[in-house]
């Protein structure tokens, strides 16, 4: 199909067709528009998020994350007191932490 056939069903004119290519390859084409392409295609246009990780993956570094940055409020005192524990114990500290935030409500891990 031109680019003159396309714009005709699309109903509009082969520059505002160009336009809308470039809006489409800048990210910044509206889903309006979108969908009267997908129409004049007999095309059905489908707007999905799909997730990078799965839930379970997501909840476990959300969980891991707030562990790390609770433990390490404690750890910053106890360096200042010359009283670190060792790593090994850090990331001992770290699990438990993350275990008990995935043991509660999870909905509290993302405020």
């Amino acid at each position: 199909m031109t680019t003159r056939q396309l714009a005709a069903r699309i109903g509009v004119t082969q520059s505002t067709l160009a336009e809308l290519e470039k809006s489409e390859a800048a990210d910044k084409i509206t889903l309006q528009s979108l969908r009267r392409a997908a129409d004049a295609l007999d095309c059905e246009l489908q707007y999905v998020l799909v997730p990078r990780n799965s839930l379970k993956k997501r909840v476990e570094n959300q969980a891991e994350a707030i562990a790390r940055q609770r433990v390490s409020r404690v750890l910053h005192t106890m360096r200042l007191e010359d009283q670190a524990p060792t790593e090994k114990v850090d990331k001992k500290e770290i699990t438990k932490v993350q275990a008990g935030l995935l043991a509660a409500n999870w909905k509290h891990l993302w405020e």
